[in-house]
């Protein structure tokens, strides 16, 4: 468990300094409406912004065993168009 905790918070500081030394990041309304979504839910226990340009994704863990999603994967596109999603 402490590895696991560790992972996480290092995850999540890492996310932190990004965010402070980015402002592509700063400066994208979406990604900073999804990100306070994913700190605001109780059930998220880390999230980061990968990728590079117009490829990115959030990668996010969740408390074991907390999320209802009736299928395993969903592919998430963000375009200027906005944001449009289905699962796989």
């Amino acid at each position: 468990q402490k590895n696991y905790d560790e992972f996480l918070h290092h995850l999540n500081q890492s996310w932190i300094q990004k965010k402070q030394t980015s402002s592509s990041i700063n400066e994208n309304t979406m990604i900073k409406t999804i990100d306070q979504y994913l700190l605001n839910d109780p059930l998220v226990v880390a999230h980061k912004l990968c990728g590079a340009g117009n490829g990115g994704f959030f990668l996010t863990f969740s408390k074991k065993d907390s999320l209802t999603i009736p299928y395993s994967s969903v592919k998430i596109n963000v375009s200027p168009d906005g944001v449009k999603g289905k699962k796989l």
